[in-house]
């Protein structure tokens, strides 16, 4: 299989994995480093390469897991908090090997709209998601509970022009076949080709 195939394959085969479909394990760090290091070379106009990440894992991984939980009890209130959405938070760091969170940090270059750097971001995102699969591990973007919320922006150390866009969940799957891909259509419903 040649360069372009190998690409196309990849980008067809890769499946969301979600932490209940891992098994406990560490990722070694040296391959969660050449994960954030293909997001570090996205399209970015200007060069203002607005990601920035957050990397939990060992003891890390479980505060962050109970303090994101903590977090949702005090902002939901007792009339909207959910149990089984607290424990989640909680159970996925034990299935997991490592929690990235995805920050789109705003940078002073104000003539690039704000779009582009949420969409460099999100393209440094697919990157270490294409990264991740080609390696074999699972990997799972999540972006409810606290995610938009300024508590969050402040816990991990960044300002209020700044976005938190997620968190990815990086482990090991548990050898289940992954699904099939699919969508709602073809891409020709999708694109007007004009000539």
């Amino acid at each position: 299989m040649n360069k372009v195939q190998i690409i196309i394959e990849n980008i067809h085969t890769r499946r969301t994995i979600k932490p209940e479909q891992c098994i406990p394990g560490e990722i070694a760090e040296s391959d969660v480093w050449k994960i954030l290091e293909c997001a570090n070379w996205a399209p970015t106009h200007g060069y203002t390469e607005p990601w920035r990440f957050v990397v939990f894992s060992g003891n890390a991984k479980h505060q962050f897991a109970f303090d994101h939980a903590e977090m949702y009890k005090a902002e939901s209130g007792a009339e909207n908090f959910k149990q089984i959405k607290y424990d989640k938070f909680i159970h996925r760091a034990k299935t997991t090997s490592h929690i990235l969170a995805i920050v789109n940090k705003r940078g002073s270059n104000h003539k690039i709209p704000e779009i582009e750097e949420l969409q460099a971001t999100a393209m440094a995102v697919q990157n270490m998601q294409l990264a991740a699969s080609a390696m074999g591990f699972a990997a799972y973007i999540h972006s409810g509970g606290m995610t938009a919320k300024l508590v969050m922006k402040e816990y991990l150390g960044f300002k209020k022009e700044d976005q938190v866009l997620g968190f990815l969940y990086l482990g090991i799957p548990n050898g289940d076949e992954k699904a099939p891909g699919r969508r709602i259509s073809t891409i020709q419903n999708k694109v007007e080709w004009k000539e």
